[in-house]
């Protein structure tokens, strides 16, 4: 039987991850635009985007010309 999955680039780390037929490494972010993140960075950032990822977020909302969601209670951006 082929594999059937596909390569995909993390828009914040660019880290590769693998989206296909039973793997679903991606985690697409409806509140930045539709962005889509790799498992690593959205496991890491539970409690909201770490500072160096919050800049990347903030330049491609910026491009995108989207509002940035409300800081959470730690003064994060909130992961979703």
């Amino acid at each position: 039987m082929a594999i059937e999955y596909e390569l995909h680039q993390c828009e914040l780390c660019h880290n590769t991850y693998t989206d296909g037929r039973n793997i679903h490494e991606g985690h697409r972010l409806k509140s930045y635009g539709d962005i889509i993140v790799c498992s690593s960075c959205w496991k890491y950032n539970w409690d909201g985007w770490a500072p160096h990822k919050a800049v990347l977020l903030e330049k491609i909302m910026a491009e995108k010309g989207l509002p940035l969601p409300p800081r959470n209670e730690q003064g994060f951006l909130p992961r979703e």
